[in-house]
């Protein structure tokens, strides 16, 4: 039992109108370890537009990355994200090597972040040189963000215990540490802050009849969306209000919504018309507007997944980290948990209209990021989730009015919702003060700026690299080298991974045939349960549906053509054929193969016509070995 005497400063202290500033500072304190990172992968591919022609080394044109009128306003506001919406250009592109050879030719993921876009010209306006103050820029968005959820949480529940803890998950939520670290990703952190203002203004309407706050609210809303795709999600909490909150008639209800889906329909009229979307590419990205066919296929299983990856604090980036025999395991566990939390969460649902309004923002929020499920994307899911975790807390354990009595009911739910607080206030305390450590780490890891620092190169060199830890790697290469000073070759071309052993047998002057010694040249090494193989593997995915291959389809780049040989069962290739127009001994080639050991690449030595040589795929590492190796952040 607290004290008297403590129990009421405490009171005093959840109801002070300081504590939100509290929470807001401590989670930009969380975040300072973020101010080391740099820039890194995508952040190295978006500062290319920034730059005036004369900052930009001439050898990074013929990439196809550099966009036309680089440095001005217009550019970095239409050309900052994704693939170049120019068919030429992307041609271009695909043809150096930065995009994989099989990639469909009418393959698309150009996206509109016209605000968000701004935000970073600033930053190369004002400290282009200093990445720690862009990751402060960052900082400053999501330590909005925590102040405007904790106020949120106020203004719907009151200023209680229950808002405080919902705020107090939030803060320490590990899912929010990614994007706000990534510079690249900062759309996100601005579309939720935007989205929260929307909020609170559409609640200041529907309170008080304040024809201003109606206005700022679809001004707001507006923003979010050009901000990020994700503040699509925004509309769930109009649409929450509406159903559970709002007093009116349904009616005057449903026309609250009426401005937000307006809203929706002319930026997505806008977006689509410019050219923008996401089609003819893995499931990783999946657009509503462009393929709706597969959005919905995916969408029972993607819910599935964002739904109990929020909730138990499991976030499907474990799937990353696991070899594919475990797919079916995590799954069951998501389908599992899903089950049990309806179970126990329904009678609370019933009965508590708060506990109601937080669950459907949760569940609403999650249907937009089912276009990219990744726990970096969970915050507007996360504001539903913890509301509604805090309240479903505050009912089993203090108003036992509103909860069945039954000890078959009251008893699970106790358990289950002490297992929900362990996972997200000291577990996720532990994994907010790990994950500074892991991520710029893994970052670093995939973009691999070193990996050809120990290979010759000159700007003729045509980069040949007979297994790369997956494409993404390879893509940020130019980049890369641009920033560091290194050399730009002429062209960088991928045959296969090396998240599996390859077989390559010369069988002409001109030609090689590579198969994976797996099932197919996209899966990984099955020895090890945990391994980096298996994330690279994943991360490929990104670039290629079960639909792309079939047996004796040729696919052609400059240079370079490509027939497959044989498929597995699913449709993944196990033999390809590569054809160069030139020998393979020609001077101007460097061949390449990745050495794990080394975590870099080394010359590859061609085999003589009819011979076979053997390239490793990743070495066995037992789990307690793969987290003392990312810990120790080398």
């Amino acid at each position: 039992m607290i004290p008297n005497s403590a129990a009421t400063i405490l009171k005093q202290f959840i109801r002070s109108k300081h504590l939100p500033w509290i929470f807001a500072a401590a989670a930009a304190a969380m975040m300072l370890p973020a101010l080391k990172t740099g820039l890194v992968m995508d952040d190295l591919v978006q500062r290319i537009p920034q730059l005036k022609p004369s900052e930009i080394p001439p050898d990074l044109y013929r990439t196809g990355v550099v966009p036309d009128n680089p440095g001005q306003l217009s550019t970095v506001l239409f050309e900052l994200f994704g693939f170049p919406r120019d068919e030429t250009r992307n041609r271009i592109i695909k043809d150096y090597g930065l995009l994989p050879w099989w990639l469909p030719d009418g393959a698309r993921a150009s996206l509109w972040r016209p605000l968000t876009a701004f935000t970073h010209w600033l930053d190369y306006r004002i400290f282009p040189d200093k990445p720690a103050l862009m990751h402060a820029h960052n900082i400053a968005w999501f330590t909005a963000v925590v102040f405007l959820a904790a106020i949120t949480y106020r203004r719907i529940i009151g200023p209680t215990g229950i808002a405080a803890l919902a705020t107090l998950m939030f803060v320490l939520d590990k899912n929010t540490y990614f994007p706000v670290m990534f510079v690249a990703n900062r759309g996100f952190i601005v579309a939720l802050c935007l989205g929260l203002i929307c909020f609170l203004m559409h609640h200041k309407w529907r309170s008080t009849g304040s024809t201003s706050a109606a206005i700022l609210s679809v001004i707001f809303f507006s923003l979010s969306i050009l901000a990020n795709e994700a503040g699509v999600s925004t509309l769930a909490f109009i649409l929450a209000y509406a159903l559970v909150l709002d007093k009116a008639s349904w009616p005057k209800r449903f026309s609250t919504i009426l401005p937000a889906i307006l809203v929706i329909i002319i930026w997505r009229i806008i977006y689509q018309s410019l050219g923008y979307g996401v089609s003819g590419i893995g499931e990783a990205y999946l657009d509503p507007g462009r393929e709706p066919l597969k959005f919905l296929y995916h969408l029972p299983a993607y819910i599935t997944g964002i739904f109990a990856g929020q909730f138990s604090a499991v976030s499907p980036e474990i799937f990353m980290a696991i070899n594919f025999k475990y797919f079916v395991i995590v799954s069951v566990f998501y389908i599992s948990f899903s089950i049990v939390a309806i179970v126990l969460f329904l009678p609370v649902i019933c009965k508590n209209t708060l506990a109601r309004f937080w669950f459907a923002i949760a569940l609403f929020a999650a249907v937009p990021i089912v276009a990219a499920p990744s726990g970096k994307n969970f915050g507007f899911v996360a504001i539903g989730a913890f509301g509604f975790i805090a309240v479903f807390a505050g009912d089993l354990f203090k108003n036992k009015s509103l909860v069945p009595t039954l000890r078959l009911y009251k008893y699970p739910a106790r358990v289950f919702c002490i297992i929900l607080l362990i996972a997200h206030i000291p577990m996720a305390a532990a994994a907010k003060l790990a994950v500074p450590r892991v991520m710029p780490f893994l970052l670093r890891s995939i973009a691999n700026p070193n990996g050809l620092n120990n290979v010759s190169l000159s700007k003729d060199s045509n980069v040949v690299i007979v297994n790369t830890t997956c494409q993404l790697s390879v893509s940020a290469i130019p980049t890369n080298a641009a920033y560091y000073g290194q050399t730009i070759p002429t062209s960088i071309h991928t045959l296969a991974s090396a998240y599996s052993a390859l077989e390559i047998e010369r069988t002409g002057e001109n030609s090689v045939v590579v198969r994976s010694k797996e099932d197919n040249l996209f899966t990984s090494d099955q020895s090890s349960s945990f391994h980096f193989s298996h994330a690279f593997a994943i991360m490929d995915m990104l670039f290629f549906t079960n639909q792309t291959f079939e047996e004796k389809h040729r696919f052609a780049v400059k240079g370079m053509t490509v027939d497959v040989l044989a498929l597995d069962s699913n449709n993944l290739p196990k033999e390809l054929a590569f054809t160069f127009d030139v020998p393979l001994e020609h001077e101007n080639f460097r061949w390449l193969k990745f050495n794990w050991y080394t975590f870099s690449y080394e010359p590859f030595d061609l085999p003589k016509l009819g011979q076979t040589v053997t390239t490793d795929g990743p070495p066995y590492i037992s789990f307690t070995d793969a987290v003392r190796f990312i810990m120790q952040g080398n």
